[in-house]
């Protein structure tokens, strides 16, 4: 309900034979939530038509005037099927030549469809108590104006009632969002455990194979001593990585189980995937002798001899065969190893065992 105070022209409208002319009223406003100067505008106890027109964006019969049971002049306006983007700032009532009757500033709004509601109007002009004024529709009786007075007022809710029936149903929506929350965290919870244990397969898959070496007494959880025989079906990455390797590494190997390459040996690098875990034999290159001749009381190598001290050939009994004249590899060592450090060697084949 708007309590409204009429302006200077309209009292005397009012209160004259011409009230059932004010049967127009206006919607004032702009595309702002916040404008002073139409705020003041409406509260002239002289606005005119003028001033306002151009911020007027709705323009419509009201619904009914009467007197109510205090007997001040009423007017009922139904704003539901209006539907606008602009902020409503006032409702003005108009008579038939447009004139400003009375300014009533509102809340600001922006009105849309089925959303807005019945707005009455009071203003402080004294009649006969429930004397109808007008109408907006003809052939309208008594008893139909009751009708649709009462149709257009919002029927009585019993508040404490409505609470009290809502309030269960706003605790179950709580404890069903609450319940939700928890089922979605937990779901999240379980696909990050699911990431982080796909993550950590497949670095366990890239390790599978590494070869190392390790200045310890035992080796890592997951490695395996270079010769060791495992269980295709306990190791079962493991073999399919190491499958078409060196096939000679499996000869005589149980069914259902797979070998490792040797180990205690220097390991060299291939790109033949076949070759990898072979097992290649040591060796020097052949050294070409050439033919032995006698030349003063000396042997000869492939005729070459060395003077009193010749190291190709034999004084007496006494025969020297020194090769590193052919290959600088002989005569470095007493043997074709060289310095060495030990270490525990192992490949890793996952599977978590030791």
């Amino acid at each position: 309900m708007i309590r409204g105070i009429p302006t200077n022209a309209g009292i005397e409208i009012l209160n004259s034979e011409l009230k059932e002319q004010v049967q127009t009223y206006a919607l004032v406003g702009t595309q702002t939530p916040k404008d002073e100067i139409l705020e003041q505008m409406l509260l002239k106890e002289d606005l005119r038509f003028d001033e306002v027109k151009e911020l007027i964006f709705h323009t419509a019969s009201i619904d009914v005037g009467y007197f109510d049971e205090n007997s001040i002049l009423t007017y009922e306006i139904n704003l539901q099927a209006i539907n606008t983007d602009k902020y409503m700032y006032g409702i003005l009532l108009l008579d038939l030549h447009n004139q400003v009757i009375a300014a009533l500033p509102t809340p600001q709004v922006i009105l849309v469809q089925g959303i807005g509601g019945l707005i009455t109007i009071k203003l402080p002009i004294k009649g006969e108590i429930n004397e109808v004024v007008f109408v907006s529709s003809d052939y309208v009786s008594r008893d139909e104006f009751n009708v649709l007075k009462a149709s257009l007022k919002p029927p009585k809710v019993d508040i404490p009632a409505l609470v009290e029936q809502i309030t269960p149903l706003i605790q179950e929506t709580k404890d069903f969002l609450d319940y939700a929350h928890t089922i979605v965290d937990s779901m999240l919870n379980f696909a990050q455990f699911l990431l982080i244990a796909q993550k950590e397969r497949e670095r366990e898959r890239e390790k599978i194979g590494e070869y190392r070496l390790f200045f310890r007494n035992a080796l890592p959880k997951g490695f395996k001593p270079l010769g060791a025989m495992l269980s295709i079906e306990k190791y079962p990455a493991a073999y399919m990585y190491f499958a078409s390797t060196d096939s000679q590494l499996q000869d005589n190997c149980p069914s259902g189980y797979f070998r490792l390459p040797r180990g205690g040996f220097y390991t060299k690098g291939t790109d033949d995937i076949s070759q990898v875990g072979a097992f290649m034999q040591e060796g020097l290159p052949d050294v070409n002798a050439g033919s032995w001749t006698r030349v003063v009381s000396r042997y000869s190598l492939n005729g070459r001899s060395g003077g009193s001290n010749d190291d190709w050939g034999a004084r007496g009994n006494n025969e020297n065969l020194n090769l590193n004249r052919f290959n600088p590899i002989y005569g470095r060592t007493q043997s074709v190893e060289v310095n060495h450090i030990l270490l525990l060697e192992g490949i890793y084949v996952g599977g978590g065992d030791r």
